[in-house]
């Protein structure tokens, strides 16, 4: 997903609701977050990646599952975009990045950290800049 769309401009599968999780883990890892938050958005990612329910689903049914992984703070971010195809945090946290900056990650050995230092210490966003 890049940073101009919304979450609501695609279908909730799990699969993609796994990738916006993992995306929010990228932004987090590029703007130096610790490595425990980041963790755990991995994690919540993997989990809801490979759950057998319909997440979303699930949430809007009033029953969520339990996923490994998934705490308080994430459970509530589920929730959320289970009510409103929209996830606040998200769309706040991919406005702090440039939105190229996320097209460096496709780079082979280009992972989150690496575009992070290359943006903060040399100003480097996007694959010209590279």
């Amino acid at each position: 997903m890049t940073t101009d769309e919304t979450t609501e401009d695609r279908t909730l599968t799990n699969a993609s609701v796994a990738a916006l999780f993992h995306e929010i883990a990228d932004v987090l890892e590029i703007t130096g977050e610790l490595p425990f938050n980041v963790g755990a958005y991995r994690r919540a990612a993997d989990s809801i990646a490979h759950s057998p329910t319909d997440v979303l689903a699930a949430y809007r049914a009033g029953t969520p599952p339990r996923l490994e992984g998934v705490g308080k703070a994430i459970d509530e971010k589920l929730a959320e975009l289970a009510a409103t195809g929209r996830m606040a945090d998200h769309e706040r946290l991919v406005a702090t990045v440039p939105p190229s900056l996320v097209t460096l990650l496709r780079v082979p050995g280009i992972g989150p950290r690496t575009a992070g230092d290359l943006w903060w210490a040399l100003g480097i966003a996007t694959l010209e800049d590279l």
